[in-house]
Parts: structure tokens; sequence; C-alpha cells
């Protein structure tokens, strides 16, 4: 009895002490840290993903972005790539630096993600320490399966809720979404339906608990990936049934896009307790690590497919409010498709809520949807938050597809139903224009829609979609595109050169050039010879203001005065020249370990192709050779030359940057950096120091080994000395 009370006492203690830790403004921010600490100790281990941070990563997922909006052309599919691998090398780099402080055997990575510095870990209690006082980390936050929204199936088909929003008047225009895929993130998909005949279909999976075809935890463009799981599991349909509503096309009933292309991606596990499905047992729950790589791989192939949209039926939570801040997991990745011309449609969830949505459907970049009856009458089951909620469409007694037969069709209600007669819509007003922004579709799609009676007594005036007018508030524009300087991400000169074309049925007949996105009047306009297809190439613009983002619109107008959309581009200008700020080994740094490392810090990140032989050198003074053979790597103001084998002992060496050197954007170095150094004469051993630190490095990178630990970790520590835990151990 003594012994039980002791590890009570224990237990409540720890849980106390780490509830009240102070972080400070550098320490990561730990959700439920307490939480976390207990369930590590319980189980062995716990399921977080890990924020790092990065300096460089906003630049370069911008340019990644930007790179993938237009890849037309062997050079601008090229430099997509580039900025592409520039994401994942830094997202690497970061995630890789901040683990040099914690135990290997305090952490398995689950998902190391290529384009957010972020990673889905296993991690003990020692590993959550760890973490937790790592300057490096930005966050970590558990990774806990979640349910889909509660689906009811309708006791009648509503009427054709195609029609209702419009998708059949787009139809008999030529407008079916053909050429364009939509992204289905969801349970899977019965690709045998008669509604996705002839279809192409990209699938993929990814299950923390190994449930992809093959008992693996992820499966990429190979056909049956998406497959849906057995009819036991409550839900195992879902995927079948939004897909059939965005992009199916059976006999009979079609969906609003019905000759879009489908990329069907699975992303949930099987679970099999009441425990974690509650009365509806076994069903399928989904980690958000694995959503998360899903609407990675579908960045991953902005440039192989057309994608028009994401569609994300799932979610749950009550969020007041946009929970961008606040809920770290979804952001980057929403933005990074949105950003990148690729809609997201998420559910707001089932629960009744009158002042709330679900996650992540909270993601400002999501484009939150409800659902409303065949009247325009919101569902009584439809969250709802003002100003946070964009839009509504058809959710109440919706038929599609499901998993019984290749035949077989449902009528289910839930604003998982809603949400897929946007995506489907975005493939239509892709096919219409293609070069028209997210934002700007969701501003036409609010402006254009049709009032809702709303259920909540508060709301605003967010309505239910039109589609016909949406694409004709669109029609009535020019349309335009704008490069600058070739493409090019970085310049450092004012004076640029942009290349416009436009296009338009009644003839383009001016233009108008503007570093703000005001929107010019007709008389601001440069006059042209009317043409219905215009191609202005080298045409001259000084950039104002200082170095740093630039943005650059361009408008066309036609012959009736209509005035287009802007196209814009983005430019960095920067016109400072870099500078070495530390080589390590630092200049006459002796007995320096034969297997070091060559790094040279740069006031900016600078171009790899300028890091040649000539330009950064390693140089053995007694035989005044150059060792060129070795892994030269770059991670955001630092490069990093590996050699290949140790360093002679006892030998001088320097290290030699030219001003040949140049920042990304062709600025030379300022003056040439210099370091003398002198190896050890006995073997290298790793672990000791070497004193090849340059000073700059201070106590920040918590490598030591030996760092004094907090009161919470000896609490800790103390607990499982009491208590006799053993932890869980898996093999890395």
């Amino acid at each position: 009895m003594k012994l039980k009370i002791l590890t009570l006492f224990l237990i409540l203690t720890i849980v106390t002490a780490f509830a009240q830790t102070s972080d400070a403004d550098s320490s990561p921010r730990v959700l439920n840290k307490a939480s976390l600490a207990m369930r590590a100790a319980k189980d062995g281990y716990v399921r977080v993903i890990v924020g790092f941070k990065s300096d460089s990563y906003p630049e370069l997922i911008g340019a990644s972005r930007r790179a993938g909006l237009n890849t037309k052309g062997t050079a601008r599919a090229r430099a997509a790539e580039k900025a592409d691998a520039a994401v994942k090398a830094e997202t690497r780099k970061s995630r890789e630096k901040a683990l040099e402080a914690v135990d290997s055997r305090h952490f398995v990575i689950n998902r190391a993600y290529d384009y957010t510095p972020e990673a889905a870990m296993e991690i003990t209690v020692e590993g959550l320490s760890e973490l937790s006082n790592n300057p490096l980390v930005e966050y970590i936050v558990e990774d806990v399966p979640r349910k889909l929204p509660e689906t009811v199936s309708a006791p009648y088909a509503g009427i054709d809720s195609t029609g209702q929003i419009g998708a059949d008047t787009l139809w008999t225009s030529g407008y079916t979404g053909a050429g364009w895929y939509v992204a289905i993130i969801d349970t899977g998909i019965r690709r045998t339906h008669e509604m996705f005949a002839g279809k192409n279909i990209i699938e993929a999976c990814f299950s923390s608990l190994n449930d992809c075809p093959n008992n693996s935890s992820n499966l990429k463009d190979v056909i049956g990936a998406a497959a849906h799981y057995e009819s036991t599991y409550y839900s195992y349909d879902h995927g079948s049934h939004v897909a059939g509503i965005a992009a199916g096309n059976g006999p009979v009933q079609k969906g609003v896009a019905y000759d879009a292309d489908i990329i069907a991606v699975q992303v949930f596990s099987k679970f099999e307790s009441q425990l974690n499905c509650g009365n509806r047992f076994p069903c399928v729950l989904s980690y958000p690590s694995d959503q998360k790589a899903a609407l990675e791989y579908i960045y991953s192939r902005r440039n192989t497919y057309n994608i028009a949209a994401v569609n994300l039926s799932l979610g749950d939570g009550e969020n007041g409010g946009y929970c961008d801040t606040d809920d770290l997991l979804y952001t980057r990745a929403i933005n990074n498709l949105t950003y990148a011309d690729i809609a997201v449609a998420v559910a707001a969830g089932n629960e009744e809520y009158c002042g709330a949505v679900g996650t992540p459907a909270c993601i400002q970049n999501a484009i939150a949807v409800g659902a409303v009856d065949y009247t325009d009458q919101e569902a009584d089951f439809s969250n709802y938050l003002k100003d946070v909620l964009d839009i509504y469409a058809p959710g109440v007694g919706i038929n599609s597809s499901v998993g019984g037969g290749d035949s077989d069709y449902e009528a289910w209600n839930g604003t998982s139903m809603a949400t897929p007669h946007i995506t489907g819509a975005f493939a239509l007003f892709r096919q219409k224009s293609g070069i028209v922004s997210v934002n700007q579709l969701l501003t036409a799609m609010k402006n254009t829609a049709s009032p809702v009676s709303h259920e909540c007594t508060v709301h605003g005036d967010e309505s239910r979609i039109n589609a016909d007018n949406v694409a004709s508030a669109i029609s009535n524009n020019a349309r335009v595109n704008v490069s600058i300087n070739s493409d090019d991400i970085y310049v450092n000169s004012t004076e640029l050169t942009l290349n416009i074309t436009g296009a338009d049925s009644l003839g383009i007949n001016g233009y108008y050039i503007s570093e703000t996105g005001s929107v010019p009047t007709v008389s601001q306009f440069t006059a042209v010879a009317p043409e219905t297809n215009i191609s202005i190439t080298d045409e001259s613009l000084s950039l104002s203001g200082s170095n740093g983002l630039k943005s650059v619109y361009v408008w066309v107008k036609d012959l009736n005065e209509n005035i287009s959309l802007p196209a814009s581009d983005t430019i960095i200008l920067d016109t400072v020249a870099p500078y070495v700020v530390s080589i390590t080994p630092s200049n006459n740094s002796t007995n320096v370990s034969r297997s070091t490392n060559i790094s040279v810090r740069f006031s900016e990140p600078v171009l790899a192709s300028s890091l040649t032989a000539s330009n950064l050198s390693l140089t053995n003074q007694s035989t005044l050779e150059a060792v060129t053979s070795g892994n030269l790597t770059i991670s955001g103001n630092t490069v990093t030359f590996n050699p290949a084998s140790d360093l002679s002992a006892g030998t001088a060496y320097t290290v030699n940057i030219s001003t040949g050197v140049t920042d990304l954007a062709g600025n030379a170095l300022s003056s040439a950096g210099q370091s003398y150094f002198v190896t050890s004469s006995a073997a290298s051993i790793d672990d000791e120091d070497n004193n090849t630190d340059s000073g700059s490095s201070g106590g920040g990178g918590g490598g030591s080994g030996c760092a004094a630990g907090s009161s919470s970790d000896y609490l800790l520590l103390g607990l499982m000395l009491f208590t006799g835990i053993a932890l869980k151990r898996r093999k890395i």
C-alpha cells in the first residue's frame, strides 16, 4: 500500500513539475507536456510531430511555390526541380542539426517531411526532455488519431445537387473538369465502381499502423494503393462516396466535375477496440502525421499533374477562430498548396456548433465548407463560425457511390458531402481559366453565391456556391500572364525585363504594369494594336524602394474596356555583397581533428554553382596540393566540405575563399576569406574537443552530452527508478 501511495505521489509530482515548467522565448512550444511525459512513461514512447527551426525555409519554400506555378518549357521545369531540391535539403538539414543533440536511442522517425521542417516521431521520456530543451526545435505536439465527421444515411435523396449549384450549366458550355485532377484524401476508393470507369486514378496510401497494402506504412503511385478496407470497419467507404460527388461519372449519377481525373490518397488506419472507436467498432481513424504526408505528396506531384483542388472531408475539434498559430500540424502544408494555386477544401464538421469549426477547417487558407439542404436552408448539423466558414454547398441527401458493389449508391448527409462540391467546382473553374489564383476564385465564389437561411442566431452573409456565376465572373476578364527576368528568383539590379502574354476573344488593346495590386483605371493603360493573343517581350521596369521581396502586377483590357484580373510575379532584389562570417576550423587553430569538416558561414545563402574548386579550396601546405575529394553541402548560410578521407597528421592546411563566390542574386563576395590550421599529430578521436570552434557557436546547440537537467528531468528520473518502469525500446 505504501509503495502505491509513493508511486502516486511521484506521478503527481512529475505532472506538476512539467505543467509548471516555464519555457524561455527560445524554447520549443510543447503542447500538453505533462500529458506527453506520462504517456511516454506508461507506454514506453509517445507519438509526436516535431517542428524544427529554419531561418532559410520561408524564402526557399516561397521560391518552390512560385517555380511550380508555371513549368511549361524545359528551363522552367528545371528551375522548379532546383527550387524543390533546395527546400528538401534545408528541411533535412534543420532536422538533422536539431537531432544531433538527442540520443538516438530515445527516438524513432516515422515520417520525415520534405517540404516542411517537421517530422513524425516516437519518443521516449528522455527524448521528450531532450527535445523540450532543444533551441533548434520549434514545437512538439502529440500525433493523435482522429475520426471522420459523423455521416448519416439520408432517408431520401435530395434533388440533383449538381444542378443546385449550377454545374450542369457549365457542362453545356463544355466545362466538365477535363484535363484536371481532384485529390481526395480520405479512406480510399473503390476504383472499380461504375462512377470511376475510364478515369485516370492515381493512388497512394499513408498509414502509421502499416495498414497499406503489403503491410506497409506508405505506398505511392501504385494501382490498388488506395483500396478501401473491409466493410466491417465503420466508414470504410467514406472516400468512395466523396470521390463520386467531386468527379464521378456513372451511367445515371454524375459528380460536379465528371470528366476530371482523381488522385485518391488513403490516410486511415484500422482500430479494433471500443476505447478508440466508441460504440462503432471496429473503425478507421487517421493520424495527422499521415494526413500531412498526403498533403505533401500532392504538393510533390503538382508539376506532374494538373491538380485543381484537394478535398479533406475529415477533421474534428472545436475552434472559435483561425487556428494557424495554435494548430501547427496543417498550416504549412495547406499554405504550400494554396500558394501553388491548388485549393484545399475542408469540411467544417457536423457537431452543430454555432461559433466553431473543426480542424483543419480553422486554417485561414483552407476553404471551410458548410452544408445546406435542397432549399438552401443551413443543415442543422453543420458547424458554423462567422468570418471563418467560407462557403456552403449541398450536404443533405447527397447520392453517390459506396463500397458494397460496383453499382451501389447511397444518400448521405454531412459537411463531408458538401465539401467535394467545392472541390469539383474548382476543376470546372480551372478548365475555364487555369491562371486565376485560388484566392481570386474564392473571392468570385463568395461574391456570386446565393443566400442561405442560417440556423445560428449570430451569423454573417456566408452563402451557397453558384458555379455558373463564378465561371461568368472569371470569363468576363481577359487572361494575362507575366514573368520577370525569364523567371529568375533573385536579381541584383533594379532594372527588370518583363515578358507578358494575354488572350481574349474580343481582342486585347492595352496593358498596365504596377508594383501595387491596386486596380488601374482604363485611362492608365498603355495602348497596343488589338489582338486576340498578345506577346510582349523585354518590357522594361525600374523597381522602386529598398532590397527585399518585390511584386509586379500586370493587367490587360479588351475592346469593350473589360479589365482582366491581375497576373503577378515576384522577385527578390538583393544589391548587397555577401561576406564571410566565420570559418571552422578558425584561423590559427591547432590540434585539429584529422576527421574535421570545413565549415564556412556566410552572411547570406550563396550560389552553389559559384562554389568551384578555385573559389573554395582546402590546401595541404606541405605538398601544396588541394584536397578535392569530398562532399560539399549547403544548409542556409553555411557551406560544409566533408573530405573523403582523414587529413594528414600534424600538417598545416589553409582554407581559401575567393571573391568568385556569389550570393543567389549574383553579388560577388565583398572580400576573400582565409583560415590556417594544423591537424593533430595523434589519430583522430571523434568525441574529443579538438579546438575547432570558431567561437561563435556558444552553448545553444545542446550537444555537450552533460547539460544540466531541469527539475522536471530529475523528478522524471526518480519516477522511473521508484516505479520500476521499463521503457519499451524499438530498434532503429
